[in-house]
């Protein structure tokens, strides 16, 4: 997976919008979280993490010194953190005992392990192969509350999409039950 120039220019305007919400990034050293969903086959995601690294460190300086999170997403009740340099993301090294886990996943637990313990970072940015998989409403909405959903850009190859629009779809979907 490559990202086009479009796709380039949303990912620079969705991380504009993030880390311009007021009280979000006062400067600094940037603390930034990347999910990487185990769905994808180990070559695609490696590809497709350096893209957005790269494209990332081109928006500007604040990306040069970044303390990046890696969350992996194996399966719903298999979420590992760690602590990995921006460099080794784009070198690929951190995929290397990456295996592929195609089970059907939903947001709700990633959303609450996000909630828990990244909520120091200014920036997180979810590569899920499925983008719409919630399954409990309530436990979104509360993982969502009061911030994250401030901080998230959910994407895939397809399309990206804002925190607070996925908040604002499951509140419209809560009024209308």
């Amino acid at each position: 997976m490559k990202l086009s120039t479009v796709q380039k220019m949303q990912l620079k305007n969705a991380v504009e919008r993030v880390l311009h919400v007021p009280g979000n990034y006062t400067g600094g050293v940037l603390e930034m979280t990347i999910v990487v969903d185990h769905s994808y086959e180990k070559e695609e995601i490696s590809t497709y993490i350096k893209e957005i690294v790269s494209a990332l460190k081109g928006f500007g300086e604040v990306f040069r010194t970044v303390r990046m999170n890696l969350v992996h997403y194996r399966r719903e009740e298999t979420i590992e953190n760690e602590v990995v340099p921006a460099t080794y993301l784009q070198m690929g090294k951190c995929f290397e005992s990456y295996t592929c886990d195609s089970t059907q996943k939903s947001l709700d637990p990633l959303l609450a392990n996000l909630k828990f313990y990244h909520a120091r970072s200014k920036l997180i940015i979810a590569i899920l192969k499925d983008i719409e998989q919630v399954k409990q409403r309530q436990q979104t909405l509360h993982s969502l509350q009061p911030f994250l959903y401030r901080k998230l850009i959910l994407m895939n190859e397809e399309q990206l999409q804002l925190g607070n629009e996925l908040y604002h779809r499951l509140l419209l979907d809560q009024e209308t039950l």
